[in-house]
């Protein structure tokens, strides 16, 4: 996190209005915390116990002492009151091996721990620090759906000293890269408690019958925590244009329309690498769309696993065929076979409006054609017939030719195909700011009786140019354009926008379709503390049924 502008969080509790925290990450304990696993843990020891010839009773209480324990301070623990003589090192294999076997038959989460943690996501970096074994911590985690929310885990394999040395809360503060004093710990053990609190930082004790206990809060579960997001102003910025007022840095709020049918808001936005050229980029794209409402996302340059992940902590479900595009949605979502990977994903989603076929595309990006703007239109055969512009316009008609076979097998639906096309429009290039030029790729969906929703809302080129990217780079390095397109056949379009940050006062500030994000914005290579972490603007839109 930088130093310079930390993004930090308050958790409250709905039941406890003294319960204040104030922390710019947070750390939780697995076992018994989030994971209900503990249970699995304390009958194996006490099966132990049992086996030395305890009564099941008295097994039981012994086994409770064990809460917190690794399993090699607990194998000794166990030997050192064992009659028989068994080494440490055979008892640790022996309670290793059956506590895995016993996991394996599956896990649920532990009460409010998968609502409070998606909550954190993207507000906080977000640690896991565990006294277990990594492939057993690792798979409790995924079992119930919280190992790919979390930015890191660090467990027993990646220390020296179990807790309750600090040394597993320390790694995790390293990796995440915070410092331990403005962290949270959420601990249920005496031994995690102060391996948290030797590590500095902030402990919370969630169901913590010891008294013992050293944590500065006593909570008795995880349910009813409110977090609310605070991103402060750096004071140091006052006089630089990126510096902004906390009322201009609080999230933007959801486009909307006046209508008495149902709608569909949506967004389409090319994540740039996945958030991985700001810092703290995939915490970012959280801020941008968790007050957006949006009932359907259409992403591109997920990298892999960037849509996934939004789609998990904003809890919509998740459609994606290859790397680069995915199409996210509130409502049920199927995936839909095609031949258009990695370029194009298509997903039948149910919304409000009903059924909707929903495209998520990336066009080639090679051979961009604004940079022969010079030459145009009187080259414009010759710019027609480069590599680059030849494959954006054969992926369009796929795109569209699997839209109609699509439609055949899935019967008839209103049709949203959205992404960054890497190509201009022909209505912004009609020879007044721009020469007149019919891009081919996007002249196929006009012609396929598609709207172009921006343009619909925003008739004019010249009033709401909306050059979707890039506006972070200066007009020396990259010319701007509108490449990013919200088209539509069989829905209404009520309202659109584009959504971002602009680091000059060129031509966004000026567009009557540009809604600023606020916060820091700066030019390429000044842009790792971007707030809004994207080169390409996101087009907000509002649909209704016709």
């Amino acid at each position: 996190m930088s130093a310079e502008a930390p993004r930090g969080i308050a958790i409250i509790s709905s039941r406890s209005p003294e319960f204040l925290l104030d922390a710019e990450a947070v750390v939780f304990d697995c076992d018994g915390l989030l994971v209900d696993s503990e249970s699995v843990w304390l009958e194996l020891i006490a099966e132990q116990h049992r086996r030395l010839g305890l009564s099941a009773t008295a097994a039981v209480e012994a086994a409770g002492q064990f809460r917190g324990l690794d399993v090699g301070d607990a194998a000794a623990r166990l030997a050192s009151r064992s009659r028989e003589t068994q080494p440490v090192a055979e008892l640790r294999d022996v309670l290793v091996e059956d506590y895995s076997a016993r996991l394996a038959a599956g896990v649920t989460p532990m009460p409010g721990a998968v609502a409070l943690v998606r909550a954190l996501v993207g507000r906080v970096p977000v640690a896991v620090a565990s006294n277990g074994l990594r492939a057993d911590v690792a798979a409790m985690l995924a079992d119930v759906g919280l190992l790919e929310l979390v930015d890191v885990v660090r467990t027993l394999d990646d220390v020296d000293a179990a807790k309750p040395a600090p040394d597993v809360y320390l790694a995790a503060a390293r990796a995440l890269d915070v410092d331990p004093s403005r962290t949270v710990a959420f601990e249920d053990s005496v031994a995690g408690a102060e391996a948290a609190r030797a590590a500095g930082m902030t402990v919370v004790g969630v169901d913590a019958e010891e008294a013992t206990m050293p944590c500065s809060h006593r909570i008795d579960s995880l349910v009813g925590l409110d977090v609310l997001p605070t991103r402060p102003t750096d004071p140091t910025r006052s006089a630089d244009r990126s510096a902004r007022s906390l009322e201009e840095t609080m999230p933007v709020t959801a486009l909307t329309a006046e209508t008495d049918r149902p709608t569909l808001r949506l967004i389409s936005w090319n994540l740039w690498f996945g958030g991985a050229e700001v810092e703290n980029g995939r915490h970012k794209q959280v801020d941008v769309l968790r007050e957006q409402q949006a009932d359907l996302l259409f992403l591109q340059e997920c990298w892999g696993d960037a849509g996934g992940r939004l789609g998990r902590t904003l809890g919509m479900t998740v459609a994606q065929q290859s790397w680069d595009n995915a199409v996210l949605s509130t409502g049920p979502a199927q995936l839909l076979t095609t031949d258009t990977a990695p370029y194009a994903t298509a997903a039948v989603v149910g919304t409000a409006a009903g059924q909707v076929l929903a495209w998520s595309v990336h066009l080639a990006p090679e051979d961009y054609g604004p940079y022969r703007a010079d030459e145009l239109p009187a080259a414009s055969e010759e710019v027609f017939a480069q590599s680059g512009e030849v494959a954006r316009d054969r992926q369009a008609q796929r795109v569209l030719e699997e839209t109609d076979r699509l439609l055949e097998q899935h019967g008839s639906m209103p049709v949203i195909i959205a992404g960054d096309f890497n190509v201009p429009s022909a209505v912004d290039w009609d020879g007044a700011d721009r020469p007149a030029v019919d891009w081919p790729a996007t002249r196929r969906l006009v012609d396929a009786g598609y709207a172009d929703a921006f343009r619909i809302v925003h008739p004019d080129p010249r009033r709401a140019p909306g050059r979707s990217w890039a506006q972070i780079h200066t007009l020396d390095d990259e010319p701007r354009d509108r490449i990013d397109f919200v088209y539509v056949r069989g829905l209404d379009v009520l309202a659109a926008d584009h959504l971002g940050g602009a680091a000059d006062a060129e031509d966004a500030p000026a567009d009557e379709g540009f809604v600023e994000f606020g916060g820091v914005c700066r030019h390429i290579p000044d842009h790792q503390d971007n707030d809004f972490p994207s080169d390409h603007l996101a087009v907000r839109t509002v649909l209704a049924a016709e």
